[in-house]
């Protein structure tokens, strides 16, 4: 179960030092970790804005805003470039210059629309650099603490925090070499924390609430997503329906997996088209009974069954037009 409080409400425009952006609804919200579990989870909170505006321009791998000044982004950190029309792009500040943002491929002159840019929270934004916001089992080996799995865009990638070995090995946040690491962690993606044993604990994720459909990415197999919006988000208005294969029976279709902690396992939905008179059109559970009104847990699966790829979107409720 998750919870979210709103600390801060801001609707409106201010200005940045990188130019215009919007100031966002502002919250925080807990999220379980069970013991002895590998609890998947997403941001549902996320980084501010830092700008808005219009792309008025294209070349052969770039797009240019001319009222965007890019010269305060920093070149080591990952920044999210939101679409209008639920397109993202993750970039580096060093693909930000000037008015110009480089190293893209494909019809760019279709994202010639209104945009804005955050900036990805990184593993030390979500869990703390000293490993305060949850606390985690720490250890001197990957083997012996608990693991955050982020995906990179290719694979999962392993951290976990080293209490430190002097003077050999500095306390902190290590990748699976055991060499420092901070890792991007996406707000689109699905992460996972898996937990030694001991107690459950609470995670506690701050940020601002993104209002506006985002598109996802799904290839053969398993997937990992986060359902980006913190409140409201059920399986009737995720807009998944749209980016599933749906059939009459759960062994056809595409299935969303939905994690469920306390019972330490998942719940498995599908799109199911109508079998008239008998069943209606809808999502239904393993047992084919109706399950629309699910409510979506912060990380989810979805498990594509046919070769290649597709692509969709998580939608937003309509709570969240008007912030």
């Amino acid at each position: 179960m998750t919870t979210l409080k709103s600390v801060a409400i801001a609707v409106g425009l201010c200005s940045s030092a990188f130019g215009q952006a919007t100031s966002p609804v502002v919250g925080y919200e807990t999220l379980d970790i069970k013991a002895g579990e590998f609890n998947l989870l997403g941001l549902r909170l996320h980084g501010k804005i830092l700008v808005s505006g219009t792309f008025d321009s294209s070349g052969a791998d770039s797009l240019t805003d001319s009222g965007a000044d890019y010269s305060g982004f920093d070149a080591g950190s990952t920044y999210i470039v939101e679409f209008d029309g639920g397109d993202t792009v993750v970039a580096t500040g060093a693909s930000f210059s000037g008015d110009t943002l480089s190293g893209l491929s494909g019809d760019l002159s279709a994202l010639l629309v209104d945009y804005s840019v955050r900036e990805a929270m990184t593993l030390t934004d979500v869990f703390g650099s000293d490993n305060s916001v949850v606390g985690l089992a720490e250890a001197t080996s990957l083997a012996a603490a608990d693991v955050v799995w982020v995906w990179d865009g290719t694979a999962f990638q392993r951290y976990f925090y080293n209490p430190g070995q002097p003077p050999f090995v500095t306390e902190g946040w290590k990748n699976s070499s055991n060499n420092d690491a901070d890792p991007a962690m996406v707000y689109t993606d699905g992460f996972l924390v898996q937990t030694r044993g001991g107690a459950d604990l609470d995670l506690v994720v701050s940020g601002s609430v993104a209002t506006e459909a985002r598109g996802i990415d799904i290839n053969e197999g398993f997937n990992y997503f986060s359902s980006v919006f913190p409140v409201g988000v059920t399986l009737d208005n995720s807009g998944l329906e749209s980016a599933v294969a749906s059939a009459t029976s759960l062994a056809d279709a595409d299935v969303v997996w939905l994690w469920d902690g306390a019972a330490g396992s998942y719940s498995r939905y599908f799109y199911n088209p109508g079998q008239p008179p008998f069943v209606t059109e809808g999502w239904k559970d393993a047992s084919n009974n109706e399950a629309g009104t699910t409510e979506m847990t912060s990380g989810f699966l979805i498990q594509r069954k046919a070769a290649g790829s597709a692509s969709g979107e998580v939608t937003p409720p309509a709570i969240y037009t008007n912030l």
